[in-house]
């Protein structure tokens, strides 16, 4: 059965993310930074230093943000409400994409 909400928002007022969701995601931003500076020149001096610390960061950072996504849910194949949404149910989005990625690869 699907919701009543009465709320027309498109972003969620209320987050439900965790303290530690939010630092893994900071830490993320962090080795991405790292990287790009890394891939211009940035870290010219140290460049394995900068690579590895950008790989450590981010790899941290993911394993903290999926552990704490997945962690308390049981194991299985997650397809929460995938149907319902436009993208996967044959909706005017998912046939844009559709044809928009089957275009580029005619292109290709």
């Amino acid at each position: 059965m699907m919701n009543n909400n009465p709320s027309i928002s498109i972003s969620n007022p209320h987050p439900t993310g965790s303290v530690i969701l939010k630092i893994a995601s900071v830490i993320i931003a962090i080795g991405l930074i790292l990287l790009i500076v890394a891939a211009f020149g940035g870290g010219s001096i140290y460049p394995l230093t900068f690579l590895l610390a950008s790989i450590g960061a981010l790899s941290i950072g993911l394993i903290l943000y999926v552990y704490n996504t997945l962690g308390n849910q049981i194991p299985g194949i997650k397809n929460n409400h995938v149907w319902f949404n436009s993208i996967s149910s044959k909706g005017t989005i998912g046939w844009i994409l559709g044809v928009l990625l089957t275009g580029f690869y005619v292109i290709l």
